[in-house]
């Protein structure tokens, strides 16, 4: 018996999800075909910083980060 998929699983969602990831798939595949995979740790971080910056700048953690830096 099968079970009925839910709104939030349908192929539509399922779609749009890799397409998102599509780009960072390929990214992803060329770095590591062009022999670049030793950049991944630093595109990695860089992602994380910006996430961080973004994050603060539209927060009240900003008192608490500019500590960190």
């Amino acid at each position: 018996m099968e079970t009925p998929e839910s709104p939030a699983e349908g192929p539509g969602v399922r779609e749009k999800f890799g397409r998102r990831l599509g780009i960072f798939r390929s990214l992803l595949s060329f770095l590591w075909k062009e022999k670049l995979w030793w950049m991944i740790p630093m595109i990695v971080v860089l992602g994380l910083l910006a996430l961080l910056v973004g994050s603060v700048s539209m927060s009240g953690l900003a008192p608490f980060v500019y500590v960190l830096f």
